[in-house]
């Protein structure tokens, strides 16, 4: 949230930051500590109630140390300012999205090794046949024994955008980077948080199953081209640009959404809209000098 203080206060009915709160310790004997937490907000004053144990004095007088209450005063002076009432450049807007949860706990239901989750994405699943302990190592030299004569058919019939110059197979792994890291994103919650069938999770984590992604750019890039977009694709890397007149709109971070579709299982529509909506916002600002326009995407599911 803020980086000013050590906590956000957020409204979660609005999702606004409402107010931070800077923590100061220090060591008062070998048994006790001090702690000053300092709020600043924008609302009206925050009750709170403090577990600890009585003490022989109802209030006490804390005298805090010069340089101390100097720092205090500063930082609270900056989260206030951070905080201020602002007019904000965009409206907050709502887009409701669909995703392909159900198509994926459709396949991890079936006996099937390969399955196509949108037009341009086919997931693969391999058995992980070995002893949990080795599943915790896993690494890009673990071998899959893969049935490719069958996996180049489904890729040919299933994924294969006809007539397209763009084709391409960007491969991947659910849920891991190639560090063998999570995926996450700011944002988002995790995939352990989505609402999908917990023992699929369980197969996820555990590396029962290995799901391969494979993806193909060209339905992606086809659309975006149908809104005006120029797209250029460089070491799986989209980048977009739109000329209005003199001016020239840049998307960066494209493969921001390429995330939210393979790892998060946004479908194309959904992402396709979300962008378009950005596009359209940037538009409407008639900007007259060069501007960088940030976009925080939030999944509001989280504060149902």
């Amino acid at each position: 949230m803020l980086r000013i203080g050590d906590f956000s206060l957020v409204d979660l009915k609005s999702l606004d930051v409402v107010g931070g709160c800077e923590i100061k310790t220090k060591k008062k004997n070998s048994t006790q500590i001090d702690i000053t937490a300092s709020f600043v907000t924008k609302k009206k004053p925050i009750k709170f109630k403090v577990n600890a144990p009585p003490t022989k004095k109802s209030v006490t007088e804390n005298i805090l140390d010069g340089k101390i209450k100097d720092k205090i005063k500063r930082q609270t002076q900056m989260i206030a300012k951070a905080i201020e009432s602002k007019k904000s450049a965009l409206e907050r807007k709502r887009i409701d999205v669909n995703k392909n949860n159900d198509k994926f706990e459709e396949f991890y239901n079936s006996n099937k090794e390969f399955f196509t989750i949108d037009e341009d994405l086919i997931i693969a699943k391999y058995k992980y046949i070995k002893s949990f302990s080795e599943r915790l190592h896993f690494t890009k030299a673990t071998e899959f024994h893969i049935n490719k004569d069958r996996l180049k058919e489904e890729i040919k019939t299933k994924l294969v955008n006809l007539n397209s110059k763009h084709n391409s197979l960007w491969l991947g792994s659910l849920l891991y980077q190639d560090n063998n890291q999570p995926m996450e994103i700011p944002g988002f919650y995790s995939l352990f948080w989505e609402p999908i069938d917990i023992k699929l999770l369980k197969d996820i984590y555990f590396s029962n199953n290995i799901y391969i992604t494979i993806f193909n750019p060209s339905y992606l890039i086809e659309r975006l081209e149908k809104l005006g977009v120029e797209i250029s694709v460089d070491k799986q890397k989209l980048k977009g640009a739109i000329k209005i007149g003199k001016k020239t709109i840049s998307l960066e971070s494209l493969n921001y959404y390429v995330i939210l579709h393979i790892h998060f299982f946004y479908n194309l529509e959904s992402i396709i809209d979300m962008i378009s909506m950005q596009i359209d916002t940037v538009k409407n600002m008639k900007l007259k000098k060069p501007t960088r326009v940030n976009f925080e995407i939030i999944n509001a599911e989280l504060f149902k």
